[in-house]
């Protein structure tokens, strides 16, 4: 029996974790709806008779995932938010009303299934064995609605045993191109697998042109489907150093004024695909919206300390790193940066630090977490041929109190495993 946090992390991540940038060769083996099948079968199906909203896609999920968690709150119903990854505590990935897990909670769950799972003989993924815990959470809780993130891909992906009451797509980009494919379209058809016979699909404004792969299968699998764009349109009234102002318009001739406590054109889409979603259970939503102005979402363009403006931000998408820069002229304009970077082994590494270095007055990079493999010398050794103003330290921890001893002006981005920790470091000192 399991005791402690750290027993009960140690335990989960003792198995194969798909999120630790394993080779192809290890997802495919491991990547299937077979061995969760049947361990949930074994395990009672602890998935059945819930109310699921399933969300897939590139950019984007987490942000939708918290904006619908938010809304269901205020229109009075109850929630389990299961998310990856995290940022600083692993039971930020599951939510009751937008609230991570206690350790108590975890512990007692994860001493139940391991219980059952031994005596199976059941071997999980670290990754279903989240998601199993999040499902059993969410019975005990009695939530209404189980708002549920793909971890990769959508057709194959675990949480893709459930039966959804809406199907979410949010913005499609070039990721995993490894596992999911070398081409938009591939990824976006492996993201359109989760999408299921005659449940409604909302698809979020799309940067590249794949919105016709979705509608196709949505048509064979007779499910409705909503392209954001083309119900709703918005206005962005002002950009400030504390939120962004907006008016948006939809198809029902509802018009609304809002003000988020957050940054960047994009929350608006991912805000609009998470009120479109909700307003396919609850259609008065849009009159509910007062405390919209109180949502917080961590490590996205979060300002960690405003005397020295240090921005702390997940982007690690070539896609992201470029709405990231559009939004910091936006809110901060004719502003540099002290950057501190880390990148993922498999990222476009050139085209990230190349497009980050438009806004850096000084560029540091940096390693990842042990966790998570990254190459930070092969950045380094592409940006100093056209950047001279780019350093390499390698430490964590020391890139931390480098940075910190900056006058103002700190960016920190490129990753979760690089955004977490300093948040995590800054927050203790």
């Amino acid at each position: 029996m399991f005791t402690t946090i750290d027993e009960v992390l140690d335990y989960i991540y003792s198995f194969t974790n798909l999120e630790s940038g394993l080779k192809s060769s290890v997802f495919n083996k491991n990547y299937s709806l077979d061995n969760i099948q049947n361990i949930l079968e074994k395990l009672g199906n602890p998935q059945s008779d819930n109310r699921y909203i399933h969300i897939a896609g590139t950019k984007g999920k987490g942000s939708t995932t918290l904006f619908i968690t938010q809304l269901l709150r205020l229109a009075g119903y109850t929630t389990l938010s299961f998310m990856s990854p995290h940022l600083i505590r692993t039971n930020e990935r599951i939510l009751f009303n937008g609230q991570s897990i206690l350790d108590s909670e975890l512990i007692e769950l994860t001493n139940m299934i391991k219980e059952k799972l031994d005596y199976y003989q059941l071997t999980p993924t670290t990754f279903e064995l989240f998601f199993i815990i999040a499902l059993f959470y969410g019975n005990i809780k009695k939530c209404d609605y189980f708002i549920m993130e793909t971890g990769l891909g959508g057709r194959l992906d675990c949480t893709n045993v459930i039966t959804p009451v809406v199907s979410v797509i949010t913005s499609i980009g070039l990721e995993h191109t490894e596992i999911l494919g070398d081409t938009i379209t591939k990824i976006a058809s492996e993201k359109a697998g989760i999408i299921k016979e005659s449940v409604p699909v909302v698809l979020s404004k799309q940067r590249y042109n794949c919105k016709n792969v979705f509608k196709k299968k949505a048509q064979l699998s007779g499910s409705s489907f909503f392209y954001v764009p083309d119900h709703y349109s918005y206005t962005i009234k002002k950009y400030t150093d504390k939120c962004i102002h907006f008016e948006y318009n939809n198809d029902k001739k509802i018009k609304k004024d809002v003000c988020l406590p957050l940054f960047g054109r994009h929350q608006i889409d991912n805000f609009l695909t998470a009120l479109e979603s909700v307003r396919l259970i609850d259609n008065s939503i849009d009159d509910k919206l007062e405390k919209m102005s109180d949502i917080s979402l961590p490590g996205r363009i979060e300002i960690v300390d405003s005397s020295k403006k240090i921005i702390c931000d997940v982007s690690h998408t070539v896609e992201s790193i470029a709405e990231l820069i559009f939004t910091l002229k936006k809110h901060f304009p004719n502003q540099k940066w002290h950057v501190l970077i880390g990148l993922a082994e498999d990222k476009n590494y050139k085209k990230i630090v190349s497009s980050i270095k438009k806004i850096s007055k000084t560029m540091t990079i940096t390693s990842l977490s042990s966790f998570k493999p990254s190459n930070p010398e092969r950045s380094y050794n592409y940006l100093k041929r056209t950047y001279k103003n780019v350093t390499l330290i390698q430490d964590q921890k020391e890139a931390f109190d480098y940075m910190l001893n900056r006058e103002e002006n700190i960016l920190i981005t490129g990753s979760f495993y690089l955004t977490g920790p300093f948040m995590e470091y800054y927050g203790g000192k």
